[in-house]
């Protein structure tokens, strides 16, 4: 249950790879990675100051709906912004938007402030494109209400990207937000309390306020849903459930909910049917995608598994997940070299997420791409303590593939040698002319921080990238 449990997710996650006959013709724009910073409150009025974070999270929301465009989440973006030296009170300039979006590695980096207008609200945003030396755009939108507001940023930074949402994606977000002024304020405050790490009852009773205003508000139907995934609370879930398919019978998260649902009863045709139905709803949807694979996955049913992400992936060919998981099924099916043309130009990790990343390391590994796998087990490694699955798939032998050979070797961890062993292991093994002639494999030269801060330089894991710069 734990993979199914985290895919009602609100996000999409960055992509850097196309496959050659899995998707659209040729001559895709290149993906761009947008950060969008902290807000400040410039209405002199500590009620709104909920809103210098939630409202760059829904445009970050609104952005990630336009073609080959990313954006990392406030967890991402808070800790780069705490090393980059800012704090709550200080305000960002051009000089810590660059210094964000180069450890970011960002194209595009969003900040600004918002106030209060006679009719409503307005902001004004820079928009900085972080590798160059240009001086930053500035944009400037108004809206009568909060959630206007956020779609009217979204959309001119969209454009000035050139950058354009589908309609069913747009559909979507709009089904997500709520429609008063007292459920957005309500909606700002659960944000920031879900920024802040708040205890999951302050969530849940943030979010039920929300519910409260605005019965039918999609994101906050999702949010508790996921607070409620848990076995002493199935009741709650259920009815959580139900009240999203009552309020949003159309939309994909609804469906995306009842599988949750027909999995707890264990009832896989049923879970399956709802999540085929959301990929309906919702053409190319990454969370049902996801879903489905979980589901199909372990049954082998490797087959349907490609029908299905093919099809996906020529609905939504900027979909990171869904290439992702292709390529692993490919492979799965025998079709080693397509499986490798589907990842030819990945360049970097995806944000982190349990299910694509344990299945890109797994293809990495089959298909040659030795330098993915070795991102990948760094960052899965840093989550193996907290996590039985990822501890589970580490011990496991893995499979490697050499590029040049096309040979496959088995790989098991070594063993674990105390301090005593290793050193009477080395003395039965070798003479003493040839333990004169060993030099230290760990030994720290500048090379070895070199690579070590590139391999570093993606994670989110503040004590792997301490490491990396050493």
């Amino acid at each position: 249950m734990p993979l199914v449990a985290a895919l009602l997710v609100y996000a999409s996650a960055p992509s850097r790879i196309w496959a050659a006959e899995a998707v659209a013709p040729p001559g895709f724009p290149p993906r761009l990675v947008v950060a969008v910073l902290p807000l400040e409150n410039a209405t002199g009025d500590a009620a709104q100051e909920d809103w210098r974070q939630a409202l760059p999270s829904l445009v970050r929301l609104y952005v990630r709906q336009a073609e080959f465009v990313s954006s990392p989440s406030s967890k991402i973006i808070e800790p780069c912004l705490r090393r980059a030296g800012w704090t709550a009170t200080k305000a960002v300039d051009t000089a810590l938007a660059r210094q964000v979006g180069r450890e970011l590695q960002a194209d595009v980096v969003v900040w600004g402030d918002f106030r209060r207008e006679t009719n409503g609200w307005a902001v004004s945003a820079k928009v900085l494109r972080a590798g160059s030396e240009t001086v930053p755009v500035e944009l400037r939108a108004t809206a009568s209400r909060w959630v206007e507001l956020a779609e009217s940023l979204g959309m001119r930074v969209g454009q000035q990207l050139e950058r354009s949402i589908a309609d069913d994606d747009r559909e979507l977000w709009i089904q997500e937000m709520p429609d008063s002024a007292q459920a957005a304020a309500c909606l700002a405050r659960a944000i920031a309390l879900e920024i802040g790490d708040a205890p999951s009852t302050n969530l849940e009773a943030a979010w039920r306020a929300v519910l409260a205003a605005d019965p039918r508000c999609g994101i906050a139907h999702g949010a508790l849903i996921q607070l409620l995934f848990e076995p002493e609370r199935k009741q709650d879930f259920e009815q959580a459930v139900q009240e999203l398919m009552r309020q949003q019978p159309r939309s994909c998260y609804a469906h995306l909910g009842r599988a949750m649902l027909f999995l707890s009863q264990d009832d896989e045709t049923k879970a399956e049917a709802e999540l085929m139905e959301a990929l309906r709803q919702h053409h190319g949807c990454p969370d049902a995608v996801r879903s489905l694979f979980s589901l199909l996955a372990p049954a082998s049913r490797w087959a349907d598994l490609t029908r299905i992400l093919r099809e996906a992936l020529a609905r939504r060919p900027d979909a990171e997940s869904t290439r992702i998981l292709l390529a692993h099924a490919l492979v799965r099916t025998g079709d080693r070299k397509e499986g490798r043309a589907v990842l030819e130009l990945i360049e970097d990790l995806p944000e982190e997420s349990m299910v694509e990343d344990l299945a890109l390391c797994q293809v990495a590994c089959a298909v040659g791409r030795l330098e993915l796998a070795g991102l990948e087990l760094l960052r899965l490694n840093s989550q193996a303590e907290t996590n039985s699955i990822i501890r589970k798939w580490l011990e496991a032998p893995v499979t490697l593939s050499s590029e040049e050979s096309g040979s496959n070797a088995p790989m098991a961890r070594p063993r674990s040698f105390t301090p005593a062993e290793l050193s009477a292991e080395l003395e039965r093994r070798l003479t003493v002319e040839e333990r004169q002639l060993v030099v230290n494999p760990v030994e720290i030269t500048p090379e070895v921080t070199a690579e070590a801060r590139r391999l570093t330089s993606c994670l989110t894991n503040e004590f792997l990238r301490a490491l990396g710069k050493r």
